[in-house]
């Protein structure tokens, strides 16, 4: 937990948010064996954590216990005690660089021993270390329904409460480092869309001394924000600047339509007014909101321009009932229409490749393309 310092000046949302979360319990390991009748024993971390399990589904559920317990090679000296292994004499696997909490975890979901309500109130950090293990064992896949769990939309919400607040920080972005760990495709790409387009803020307190993916992660964050910045502005610019007529519906001029032709006329005045606002107010703060509210704002009637434009309200009133608010404003539709072909054409979030070490994303997100392959030549596809 992170500590106030006692300088007032000192203290940032995120610390003081951090400082009120609650105290998360204790981590007391089971003592219950996972399999009594298995033939190894694993012993895990520091402090020889035993870990009783059966070869046969540790096997199934890891290729990398698969290749160090039933390797025809004898590669590993595991390899050698576990053949001549039984109950009585079981084969000792050492780990102790292991996590033993994550690993003690995983053997009991893939033998089905699992409590269901621990397995429930597992904490977001608790589940990334769980995902760290499953990916240095690459047995995700046999954490499957645990894994649609620990990344429902109940648990992601906080993280997304966060992300509107502007608390972005490490702590707060682990159910995401999880989705990463586990190779949860969907999830990391609509998280990070999340993160993209609903943060105003940097990404840097994802990032510590020492975590390397937090670091990447925040870069490729930001990256792709400033990205779809840049291509939000310029599309808003392009309604801006083209020729007024090119969107205002225009009406035939006939002596019966007079009162059609003062309202069409009010219309365009004000959108034109509401357009000299916009480009004053897109021109200043585009690189200070968040791209959903740069949205908000291009699609609706700013209440500065009822302060600013004395006919606005005769045209739109956002104030009146929805059958009596008026016609919106030739201009706002525009801008709203591109919008959405802006979202459709270009938001996406990351794919896993945009922040792995040994892979270079070549997909233009949002825009169809999917592609990617090692920075060495490898064989490997993603995405």
């Amino acid at each position: 937990m992170s500590s106030i310092s006692s300088s007032p000046q000192s203290v940032s949302l995120h610390e003081l948010m951090l400082d009120l979360e609650p105290e998360a319990p204790s981590e007391v390991l089971q003592t219950t064996p996972v399999a009594p009748n298995g033939e190894v024993l694993l012993l895990v971390g520091p402090n020889t954590h035993e870990i009783r399990v059966h070869a046969l589904i540790l096997c199934n559920s890891s290729p990398v216990f698969s290749s160090m317990l039933r390797s025809t090679q004898h590669s590993y000296s595991e390899t050698t005690s576990v053949s001549s292994a039984t109950p009585s004499t079981p084969a000792r696997v050492i780990l102790p660089e292991d996590d033993a909490f994550a690993l003690d975890t995983i053997c009991r979901i893939t033998h089905n021993r699992a409590i269901p309500q621990e397995i429930k109130t597992m904490t977001p950090s608790q589940i990334l270390r769980v995902a760290v293990a499953a990916d240095k064992y690459d047995c995700a896949p046999a954490l499957a329904l645990a894994v649609e769990y620990w990344l429902g939309e109940e648990k992601l919400e906080g993280l997304r409460n966060a992300a509107r607040d502007g608390c972005i920080g490490f702590g707060r972005c682990d159910l995401l480092m999880a989705a990463y760990w586990f190779k949860h495709e969907r999830v990391f790409e609509e998280v990070t869309e999340f993160l993209i387009t609903n943060a105003a803020g940097g990404y840097g307190g994802l990032g510590e001394e020492e975590e390397g993916l937090g670091w990447r992660l925040a870069l490729a964050l930001e990256t792709r924000r400033n990205s779809l910045r840049l291509s939000l502005y310029t599309e808003l610019m392009g309604v801006m600047h083209e020729p007024f007529f090119d969107y205002v519906r225009t009406r035939p001029l006939l002596w019966w339509l007079q009162p059609d032709r003062v309202q069409d006329a009010r219309n365009m005045a004000v959108s034109k007014a509401l357009r000299s606002i916009d480009r004053e107010m897109f021109s200043s703060e585009m690189g200070r909101i968040s791209i959903c509210e740069a949205v908000s704002r291009a699609a609706e009637v700013p209440d500065i321009a009822y302060i600013r434009i004395s006919s606005l309200s005769k045209v739109y009133d956002k104030g009146e009932p929805v059958s009596q608010k008026g016609r919106k404003p030739w201009y706002k539709k525009a801008m709203r229409d591109a919008c959405e072909r802006w979202r459709e054409r270009e938001v996406a979030g990351l794919c896993l490749a945009c922040c792995h070490t040994q892979m270079r994303c070549g997909r233009e997100h949002g825009s169809g393309s999917v592609e990617a392959r090692e920075d060495r030549g490898g064989e490997m596809e993603y995405c």
